[in-house]
């Protein structure tokens, strides 16, 4: 599992601009293994690639973690 989330953020990160991701593995990939609850690996990928076609417009970008954390849903149970 642990190296299918390194290949995975490897992937992630190759999309992702540069000059966004931190230097913290660890702390991405605690928030990969997160957002791949609410979002399948392809769907992170073209999320990485559409940041950064915003990036190369000049548009101000998240952080990969913050990208990463901003995929994990909030479910309420509402039954009560």
């Amino acid at each position: 599992m642990k190296l299918d989330l390194v290949s995975a953020l490897e992937q992630i990160k190759d999309c992702y601009p540069k000059n966004r991701i931190s230097s913290s593995d660890e702390d991405a990939l605690d928030a990969l293994e997160m957002a791949l609850g609410y979002v399948d690996r392809a769907g992170l990928i073209t999320g990485a690639n559409e940041i950064k076609q915003a990036a190369s417009r000049g548009e101000q970008v998240p952080e990969l973690v913050e990208f990463l954390v901003s995929k994990v849903g909030i479910h309420k149970d509402i039954r009560n």
